[in-house]
């Protein structure tokens, strides 16, 4: 299990798995979640945040694609970090 240390706590990493494997489960223990993990499934998750990660997987070779975004990027090109995503800027309940 890991934190990815280096991105912004709210900014989403994305998280893709393929290869050959039948069986996997990305585990986030926080949460007390074990998310099926086979090729071809995606993933948003704040990877700073939540500590999360692969134990074992059968079938055959694994890889993850993973997409975030350094902080110190953001330093670097005097970008703002991302806002949290909130509820309430999606749904709208009137």
């Amino acid at each position: 299990m890991h934190r990815d240390t280096g991105g912004a706590p709210s900014d989403y990493d994305f998280l893709l798995s393929g290869g050959t494997h039948t069986k996997c489960f990305l585990e986030v223990r926080e949460l007390g979640l074990g998310l099926s993990y086979t090729p071809g499934t995606g993933v948003l998750i704040a990877g700073k945040v939540l500590r999360h990660g692969v134990d074992t997987w059968e079938g055959g070779e694994r890889i993850c694609l993973a997409r975030f975004i350094k902080d110190s990027v953001h330093d670097r090109l005097g970008q703002p970090r991302p806002s949290w995503v909130l509820h309430e800027n999606y749904f709208r309940l009137d």
